[in-house]
C-alpha cells in the first residue's frame, strides 16, 4: 500500500474509481440508490489527492470543481437535477480517463540520447552516499564495480539542491552523464517549494552550461506537496533533463529489507538501485579502461 501511494499508483486507481462512479451514476435513477456511487467517488477522490500527482494547478482546481458539482447533484433528491447529474457524470468520467492518459507517459522508463557516455557522475544525498552501514558499497560503487564503467560519486549525506551546486564544477562534461538524486532533504526539511524550484533551476542551468546529459530521480511526494514535483517536471522539460519515474525509486524505498530505517538504503537496496539505474543507462555506456560493460 505504501508503494501504491508513494509510487503514484493511487492516482490511477483513484481516477478509475471516480470514473466508474460517474458512469454508474448515469444509470441510477432513485436518488437514494445514487449514494453508493457518491461514496465510491469520494473514495476515489481521496486516493487521487493522497497520491500527490503533480498535475498543473489549474487542472487540479478544474477537476475538483467538476467533482464537487457532480457530488452535490448526486445527493440532491430533486428529479429536476437528474439530467444535469447524468451529464456531469459523463463529463467527470471522461475527465478521469483523460487524466490517466496524460499521466501515463510519466510512468515510462526514460530513454537516453543516442550517444556513448564514458563516465557517470552521481550528485545526490545520503540515499546515494550512504550512512556508513553498506556491506558491499553504495549503489554508485556497485554500479561502477559490477558493470565496469567509470562512476564518479559526488554525493554527500545531508545534501540539498542548493548545497550541491558547487559540485557542478567537478563535472567533466565531455562524454559525461550526470545522475541527480537530490531534493529529498528539501522535501523533508524546511525548504519551501518555491525555494526548491529556484535552487533546482540554478543547478540545472549550471549543468546545462557544462553540457553533460542529465538524468534526475523524480521525488516520491507527500500529500499536498505536489509543487515540488511540478517544479521537477517543468524544469526537466525546460532543460531537456530525463526524469526517472518516482515509481521506480519508490519501489526500492518501500520494499522490505531494502532500507535500514525506511529511507536510507540497505546493502540490498543499494544493489537494487544500481541494477535499476543500469537498466536505464546500459545501452549508452562505454566500458572503463581495462574492462567491458556487462550486459
Amino acid at each position: 500500500m505504501a508503494y501504491h501511494f508513494a509510487g503514484g499508483g493511487a492516482f490511477f486507481s483513484g481516477m478509475l474509481l471516480v470514473a466508474a462512479a460517474g458512469l454508474v451514476s448515469i444509470f441510477l435513477r432513485a436518488w437514494w440508490a445514487r449514494l453508493p456511487a457518491a461514496v465510491l467517488g469520494i473514495a476515489g477522490a481521496i486516493f487521487v489527492m493522497l497520491s500527490a500527482t503533480p498535475a498543473a494547478p489549474w487542472v487540479c482546481r478544474f477537476w475538483m470543481l467538476l467533482f464537487f458539482a457532480w457530488l452535490v447533484l448526486q445527493v440532491l433528491p430533486k428529479p429536476t437535477v437528474r439530467r444535469a447529474a447524468r451529464i456531469l457524470g459523463g463529463v467527470l468520467a471522461a475527465s478521469c480517463l483523460l487524466g490517466v492518459l496524460l499521466e501515463l507517459p510519466h510512468r515510462a522508463r526514460p530513454s537516453l540520447p543516442e550517444r556513448s557516455f564514458e563516465r557517470v557522475y552521481i550528485i545526490g544525498d545520503s540515499i546515494s552516499a550512504g550512512i556508513g552501514r553498506e556491506n558491499g558499497g553504495t549503489w554508485p560503487e556497485v554500479l561502477g564495480r559490477e558493470h565496469h564503467i567509470e562512476v564518479v560519486d559526488l554525493s554527500r549525506p545531508g545534501a540539498t539542491t542548493a548545497s550541491v551546486l558547487p559540485r557542478v564544477g567537478e563535472v567533466r562534461a565531455d562524454g559525461a552523464l550526470v545522475v541527480l538524486e537530490i531534493g529529498g532533504n528539501d522535501l523533508l526539511g524546511r525548504t519551501s517549494a518555491k525555494k526548491f524550484a529556484e535552487d533546482l533551476e540554478r543547478l540545472l542551468a549550471a549543468l546545462r552550461k557544462r553540457g553533460p546529459a542529465v538524468l534526475m530521480f523524480e521525488l516520491p511526494l507527500f500529500p499536498l506537496r505536489g509543487d515540488y514535483g511540478r517544479a521537477q517536471r517543468r524544469l526537466a522539460a525546460r532543460f531537456e533533463v530525463k526524469l526517472i519515474p518516482k515509481r521506480l525509486f519508490a519501489r526500492i524505498l518501500t520494499r522490505e529489507g531494502f532500507t535500514l530505517d525506511g529511507l536510507h538504503l540497505s546493502s540490498r537496496g543499494h544493489r537494487a538501485m544500481a541494477a535499476m539505474v543500469w537498466e536505464i543507462v546500459r545501452d549508452s555506456m562505454v566500458a572503463a579502461p581495462g574492462g567491458e560493460a556487462i550486459e
